[in-house]
C-alpha cells in the first residue's frame, strides 16, 4: 500500500513528461500579443510556427513581428 504522504514516482515522471512537452513547444512560450500579430499576418501554419521559433531564438519583440 502506498504512503499517502509521499507522491508516487510515476506521478513525477508523468508530470516531468508533460512539462517537457510544453517547454519544447513555442506556442506556450511566446506572449499572447505575439500570437495575435502572427494570426493576423501569417496565414500558413508552418510559417507561423517558424516565426514562433525565431521569436524565441532571437528574442523578437512584437514590434519586430509587426514590421
Amino acid at each position: 500500500m502506498a504512503n499517502k504522504e509521499q507522491p508516487d514516482r510515476r506521478s513525477f515522471a508523468a508530470l516531468k513528461q508533460a512539462v517537457t512537452k510544453f517547454d519544447n513547444n513555442p506556442f506556450w512560450n511566446i506572449p499572447w500579443f505575439h500570437h495575435v500579430v502572427l494570426m493576423q499576418k501569417v496565414k500558413d501554419l508552418n510559417a507561423r510556427r517558424w516565426y514562433m521559433e525565431q521569436t524565441l531564438a532571437n528574442g523578437w519583440s512584437r514590434n519586430v513581428l509587426v514590421m
